[in-house]
């Protein structure tokens, strides 16, 4: 494992081996008000984590840190979809600040609009919104694969809006920084003649006050309902 520095520079100051000790609690009130028909969620999620870095051996400890998740799901009838999240990190302790580790943000995980791993940070807050909205109700396309019967459906328009408050420097008392971004999109569901189903999400998302080209996201996820759509 070879770790990375100087957050400007990115020079090599050390190489060795990392243990993570990681201990994590979750409390969830997530489920689904239709698992027959529809993938949507609705409830809270908490995630809470503690990590403890060491270097090479277990009696060298380099950092330990926090990191939380809060998502909140929302439905309202089959026209309005919101998630939100809300995710902190942040440093416990720094035995060994030279080689202690920093978080990365940026991509579709994290900060959209901006080229991952491209905001390096110690300390964060992102604020994230996911926004959808049902297009042409109970509209479907029919389509045929290889002889087989499929269509597409629950077509749905996306607004997302992601705001992060960073701190890159070790220092507690450094400047707090800002970075947003907004995107557009939309999603479809692939249906085939039994109950998997494929979601693709098409979307755009642009840094607000950076002078870059937007990013351009498509993202697949397969599931399973009780019954066919």
């Amino acid at each position: 494992d070879i770790f990375k520095g100087n957050l400007i520079e990115e020079r090599v100051i050390d190489q060795g081996i990392d243990y993570t000790g990681r201990t994590v609690l979750l409390f969830s009130t997530l489920e689904q008000k239709d698992p027959e028909t529809r993938p949507d969620s609705h409830g809270l999620l908490f995630r809470s984590s503690f990590e403890v870095r060491f270097r090479d051996t277990l009696d060298q400890p380099v950092s330990a840190d926090h990191k939380n998740r809060l998502e909140w799901h929302a439905n309202s009838g089959n026209l309005w979809f919101a998630r939100n999240f809300l995710d902190a990190g942040y440093p416990l302790k720094m035995w060994r600040q030279e080689i202690s580790d920093f978080y990365t943000l940026g991509g579709f995980d994290s900060l959209r609009g901006y080229r991952y791993g491209s905001v390096p940070c110690f300390r964060y807050l992102l604020l994230s919104t996911n926004l959808e909205r049902s297009l042409f109700p109970g509209r479907e396309l029919p389509l045929r694969i290889r002889k087989r019967h499929a269509r597409l459906h629950q077509f749905r328009g996306l607004f997302l809006v992601d705001q992060l408050f960073f701190q890159d420097q070790a220092d507690i008392e450094s400047p707090l920084k800002y970075n947003s971004s907004i995107g557009l999109g939309c999603s479809w569901i692939l249906s085939g003649e039994k109950s998997g189903h494929l979601r693709f999400s098409f979307y755009a998302a642009q840094a607000v006050a950076e002078n870059t080209r937007p990013f351009i996201y498509l993202q697949t996820s397969f599931f399973r309902l009780e019954k066919a759509l």
